[in-house]
């Protein structure tokens, strides 16, 4: 069964959020506020998680198109910077090969500049 992991903060609502219209998840000195302004974010069911309404999808990181590990930290970079915070992964994406690049890249993308970032909420 997929998991997907979202980015954003366990608990939400507008006395969270310094400006409304930017998600909890957002840091000043990481994202490209232009572009977290445009994304579109939206409650993931019946919990308090907001999440962007684009995911990020990583089956292909496995391997299903060949050897990617080298590009997916630039890659993860650009799509969190943008706003993307829901993440969808699955052990069945090369066998837990995709789930471990993408945890190394996450790390990579959000703390080799010593920036604060938004933790991991597994499901």
């Amino acid at each position: 069964m997929p998991r997907s992991v979202s980015l954003a903060p366990a608990r939400m609502g507008k006395a969270s959020m310094a400006d409304a219209s930017l998600p909890p998840t957002f840091v000043a000195r990481f994202h490209d506020e232009a572009a977290v302004r445009r994304m579109q974010y939206r409650r993931l069911g019946q919990t308090e998680m907001i999440v962007s309404k684009i995911a990020f999808g990583s089956g292909p990181i496995g391997g299903m198109f060949g050897n990617v590990e080298d590009s997916i930290t630039q890659i993860v970079e650009v799509a969190l910077r943008n706003g993307i915070n829901f993440i969808d992964t699955a052990y069945w994406y090369g066998h837990a090969r995709s789930e471990s690049i993408l945890g190394k890249s996450i790390t990579s993308a959000l703390t080799f500049r010593g920036d604060s970032c938004p933790h991991l909420i597994k499901q």
